[in-house]
């Protein structure tokens, strides 16, 4: 699992039977930490696997505005 986040890495499993590039999630990877954000994946192999990722918020002082009427 430590290649998960990799580029182009795809699992044996589903490799074949599933069309694609192998880039979803290192693209969110890259996604989430540009925005100083933390994602992780624990699994059970052959059950279940599960993505948790937290960004921070941002303070009024970081210059977020609110759109009013």
């Amino acid at each position: 699992m430590s290649r998960l986040f990799e580029k182009f890495v795809r699992f044996e499993s589903h490799a074949e039977a599933t069309r694609s590039t192998g880039l979803g999630l290192f693209i969110t990877r890259e996604i989430i930490t540009k925005h100083h954000g933390e994602i992780t994946a624990e699994s059970e192999p052959g059950h279940w696997m599960r993505f948790r990722f937290s960004l921070p918020l941002a303070s009024p002082s970081q210059g977020v505005e609110s759109k009013g009427a």
